[in-house]
């Protein structure tokens, strides 16, 4: 038997959905009903509240890895990355 809900579908929500609903939680701009409806499952579940923990850690080193516009080059990048790249976006 598993916990999951049998209500649930999930084609309702989209990768874009889910990432805009988190990046809108992390940033305070929920409405306080949703944020209080998100915050109890995310008070009781340890797999929800230790995945949150570690997005907000990705988004900050994220944000800090560009903080300063002159360290914010590829320079210490590996050249044979920066060239995968560049080839993988070429493709259509």
């Amino acid at each position: 038997m598993t916990n999951k809900s049998p209500t649930i579908d999930p084609t309702e929500l989209s990768c874009l959905k889910l990432e805009t609903f988190i990046d809108d939680y992390l940033d305070n701009k929920l409405p306080s009903a949703k944020r209080e409806v998100f915050e109890a499952h995310i008070d009781y579940c340890p797999g929800c509240y230790s995945f949150l923990a570690n997005y907000r850690s990705a988004v900050h080193l994220g944000k800090a890895a560009y903080a300063d516009e002159e360290e914010a080059t590829c320079a210490t990048m590996p050249d044979n990355l920066v060239e995968a790249i560049l080839r993988a976006s070429k493709t259509k």
